[in-house]
């Protein structure tokens, strides 16, 4: 599912917008999305951002229970353990919050 995300963090003055797409989405939508989410390993995370040229954030959560989170604008990937069995939702939410505070710089 693409959605259109807004997303208005404390101290902030303006909120953030931006195209999220599910790894299941037309190509097209791929391509122009700001943020993917899905299933994946750090090397669908690293591929994803080398090949979709509008993607600023990816957020995977894989079979190990951990959500990987990557930007394209830093190298480290970060981990965390989900808590939740809503991992889809988890990673569609982690990579708005990601994506927001690179636009707003908070």
């Amino acid at each position: 599912m693409a959605l259109t995300v807004t997303v208005r963090l404390p101290g902030s003055a303006h909120p953030d917008h931006h195209l999220a797409a599910w790894l299941g989405e037309d190509r097209r939508i791929l391509h122009c999305a700001d943020v993917l989410y899905g299933e994946g390993d750090e090397h669908l995370l690293r591929d994803l951002l080398r090949r979709c040229p509008g993607c600023a954030v990816v957020a995977l959560h894989g079979p190990d229970g951990v959500l990987r989170i990557g930007t394209r604008h830093r190298p480290a990937i970060r981990r965390y353990r989900l808590l939740t069995g809503h991992a889809r939702t988890a990673a569609a939410l982690a990579g708005a919050l990601a994506h927001a505070r690179l636009t707003t710089g908070t």
